[in-house]
């Protein structure tokens, strides 16, 4: 859910998704297409995540470019949560900061 992403970001942990209701859809999607700091599960055309799909994605975060990239931007993202977070702003403004 949302505080185990908000708690990945602090930590710079990239992630990897697998929504499947309520808010999970939306937060995969800021952490894998907007902020590129973790990787989705996919699932096959029945709409059932295979466990090829799962090793893929695994390795996919452990090892190659993308995984460098990812990683690389978790970190920065911790940065600038870290950096939001140590100025007395209110919420909203600190999250804009980011």
């Amino acid at each position: 859910g949302w505080n185990s992403t908000i708690e990945s970001i602090s930590m710079g942990v990239p992630m990897l998704c697998w929504p499947i209701f309520a808010d999970q859809p939306l937060n995969s999607t800021l952490i894998t297409k907007q902020w590129k700091v973790g990787f989705e599960i996919g699932k096959n055309e029945d709409g059932v995540v295979e466990k090829e799909a799962v090793e893929r994605v695994v390795r996919m975060a452990m090892e190659g470019e993308a995984s460098k990239e990812v990683r690389r931007r978790a970190l920065a993202m911790k940065s600038a949560a870290k950096e939001a977070a140590s100025r007395p702003k209110s919420a909203l403004e600190s999250i804009l900061s980011m």
